[in-house]
């Protein structure tokens, strides 16, 4: 497991952490060329989506999947600027749906998780539930007292995943579900 360092494989790889996480969601906000939204994001460290924030579990050089997420301080720092430069593709849906995510019953102290995947050649062999283990490590580092994440209500994979894993549900969205985890033994922040 190594944190993001922006390279090219990685912002590959990056693209399909965002395509099989969310795919339809930025399908709909973004429009067929989302891609060329989020790629340019990966490589800047100013936004949430860069490549800081991402978590890369490696098999020898084959990236197995990512995880992208964010706490408290980075998501104060980078959260407007990150809404900024998203506005000017998906301005009339943005106001509707991003600052659900980003903002609504987020707690000061907890850490986003935003996307997490396995790549499809990788998955039903355990990796995801070690990629999760190091998110909540990432998080517990962070000083960060839960970990939120939101699913999309028809999931039932990833929803069943997060239940065994020690996820919570705490709202539902017309579209998702919001869970939560405590990240420090004890301490879950909602």
């Amino acid at each position: 497991m190594q944190r993001g360092t922006g390279g090219l494989k990685e912002k590959e790889a990056f693209l399909l952490l965002l395509e099989l996480s969310a795919g339809r969601v930025l399908s709909y906000l973004f429009g067929p060329s989302w891609k060329g939204v989020f790629a340019p994001l990966f490589e800047e460290e100013s936004t949430l989506f860069s490549f800081p924030h991402t978590l890369v579990l490696l098999q020898g050089d084959t990236i197995l999947g990512m995880a992208l997420g964010w706490g408290s301080n980075d998501r104060r720092a980078k959260g407007r600027r990150t809404l900024f430069q998203l506005l000017p593709y998906a301005l009339p849906r943005l106001f509707r749906f991003i600052p659900k995510v980003f903002y609504v019953g987020l707690p000061p102290s907890s850490y986003y998780l935003s996307n997490i995947a396995v790549f499809p050649p990788y998955q039903g062999k355990g990796f995801g539930r070690i990629l999760l283990q190091e998110v909540e490590k990432e998080a517990a580092r962070l000083g960060s007292a839960s970990i939120i994440l939101d699913v999309e209500k028809e999931n039932i994979r990833a929803l069943t995943f997060y239940r065994k894993n020690g996820y919570t549900p705490l709202r539902e969205f017309p579209s998702f579900v919001r869970m939560a985890k405590p990240a420090l033994e004890g301490r879950l922040c909602i």
